[in-house]
């Protein structure tokens, strides 16, 4: 492969979801199989670099155990030139260890500690930082060693040591005995086996003899020359497309939130429609990832719950807002009323306690039963592995649910309910769940709105209780305020938040085919490069 061809798929794999990520990970692959440059048969042996290097080999690995397995035996072609070898055969691998704890400081006194990633910069290079030091060095890094990682979760992450310092027993040093930058991409791409070979499923570690015992391709020292100054300009060239990417990102973002600005603060229905087609036609060039219509979706219920997804007639007064937004004085119909939730609820029940149902009481075919995990943008999403037996149904007649019902979840996503429809009339309302019904002239759907919407859920997440989760009571849910409009302008709003949605499933779905064109086209542009 010539480097013209990898330029050619360049683009491609870079617009794919994670693609610098992924660009950088191929260049690494690449250049340690020997396809990123050409081989020159004038190269000098890699086995000469073994030889040349013999002496310091033995030294280093006197008095060390080293059981780790010999060289595996495998069909898989060797670059012109190359050796198959340990990282030990080519490099001073030395394992940290920590100096007594009372020797620590803060003041500079003695050397610098490094015990790990605290002392690691962002970035597989980054330069190490000075937060600790020890008067007891006990073994000692140089300045320019590949320092990794080799316990827990950031095992096999890499930075290079800015300075000499003593090394704790959270990191190797691993120094080349001729080409360090070369090691250094090496192991840097073997950052994620590094990990999967960690020992231990809570507390990963690698031992001297795992990292020691690596089994690598070398090079001729002249190619490594040439791969890393290969590997250096892709990794430049990375690095402009993602400050190119961040760059545009940001900007997409302030026009899809100026865009959004102009949607909510609309006072008329002149201007509505017309930021509204503003959005419509242009949120393909605003958003790139599914998930940026969420953003959307969440402007929509605002503007539903607080009066302004409809026109406002002239006998509108000013009134006081309630979520403290820009927007603190807005004018809505005199028709609608200012209210809390309960003044429109008739009943409001919350399920039965956990202590009320068993395992036993479950059976397969009974009675389904309503829990938070049932509930999706505001409607029902039936699950069987739930159903009652009739004989405890019948015990908790308090908890059926009927028809126009809106089920709330007390637990977890604040805000998550649906409206009971006349197919799960009767079902129960769950332990983790309570529900409202409704007095006459409200809409069970626009309240459902208003739960859902930004402003419902603020009100929901500081009313309600608990430090690790939060726990929705019967007092926070009625203290809810709301301007409620006329039932038939509820009943508008509710079916134009409907087209509305159905216009973001479909900007959803077209981002959501584009990027899965995309990544399609990455992984073939892949797989042509890495054949």
């Amino acid at each position: 492969m010539d480097f013209k061809t990898f330029l050619e798929h360049f683009d491609t794999i870079a617009q794919a979801p994670n693609g610098i990520a992924k660009l950088r990970s191929l260049i690494l692959d690449l250049a340690v199989r020997g396809k990123l440059v050409s081989q020159n048969p004038e190269d000098e042996p890699a086995q000469e670099i073994i030889v040349r290097n013999k002496t310091l080999i033995i030294e280093a690995n006197s008095g060390k155990k080293r059981d780790v397995l010999p060289l595996q035996k495998t069909e898989t072609l060797i670059p012109q030139g190359w050796i198959r070898c340990r990282l030990a055969d080519v490099a001073l691998v030395e394992m940290g260890n920590s100096p007594p704890g009372d020797t620590y400081n803060e003041d500079g006194e003695g050397v610098p500690l490094i015990n790990g990633p605290v002392e690691f910069s962002p970035g597989a290079f980054g330069l190490t930082v000075k937060t600790k030091y020890t008067t007891a060095p006990s073994r000692m890094c140089k300045q320019n060693d590949l320092l990794v990682c080799v316990r827990g979760a950031t095992t096999g992450r890499t930075n290079i040591a800015a300075f000499d310092a003593c090394i704790g027993r959270g990191v190797a040093l691993v120094r080349g005995w001729e080409a360090q930058n070369y090691l250094n991409y090496l192991l840097w791409h073997l950052g994620e086996q590094l990990l999967q070979q960690g020992k231990g499923t809570t507390f990963p570690s690698i031992s001297y003899s795992d990292l020691a015992g690596l089994e690598v391709l070398l090079p001729p020292s002249s190619e490594q020359k040439r791969i890393v100054e290969k590997v250096d300009e892709l990794m430049a060239l990375c690095d402009r497309y993602q400050q190119s990417q961040e760059a545009q990102d940001k900007l997409r973002q302030k026009l899809r939130e100026s865009a959004i600005a102009a949607l909510m603060n609309a006072e008329t229905d002149e201007e509505l429609q017309k930021s509204w087609s503003i959005v419509r036609d242009n949120w393909r060039s605003l958003s790139q990832k599914p998930e940026d219509v969420g953003d959307l979706r969440r402007s929509v219920l605002q503007l539903a719950v607080r009066g302004k997804l409809t026109m406002q007639r002239p006998t509108s007064v000013v009134t006081e807002d309630d979520d403290n937004s820009s927007d603190s004085k807005r004018k809505i119909s005199k028709r609608w009323k200012h209210l809390q939730l309960s003044d429109i609820t008739e009943h409001i029940q919350t399920g039965p306690f956990g202590t009320m149902l068993h395992q036993r009481d479950y059976v397969t075919g009974g009675i389904p039963v309503v829990n938070p995990e049932n509930m999706k943008d505001g409607i029902i999403i039936p699950k069987n592995d739930k159903t009652l037996s009739k004989t405890k149904y019948q015990e908790l007649s308090n908890y059926k649910l009927q028809e126009g019902d809106l089920v709330v979840a007390r637990r977890g996503e604040l805000g998550r309910c649906a409206v009971i429809t006349k197919a799960e009339e009767g079902w129960l309302c769950g332990t983790g769940s309570m529900f409202l019904r409704l007095k006459e002239g409200v809409s069970p759907e626009f309240i459902a709105l208003l739960l859902r919407s930004p402003y419902g859920r603020n009100h929901l997440g500081e009313a309600s209780v608990g430090s690790t989760m939060s726990n929705l009571n019967q007092k926070a849910l009625k203290s809810l305020e709301c301007i409620l409009p006329p039932l038939l302008e509820q009943e508008k709003i509710v079916e134009l938040v409907e087209s509305f949605f159905n216009l973001c499933d479909r900007l959803e779905e077209s981002l959501r085919q584009t990027q899965q064109r995309v990544e399609a086209l990455a992984a073939s542009a892949i797989n042509h490069l890495t054949v």
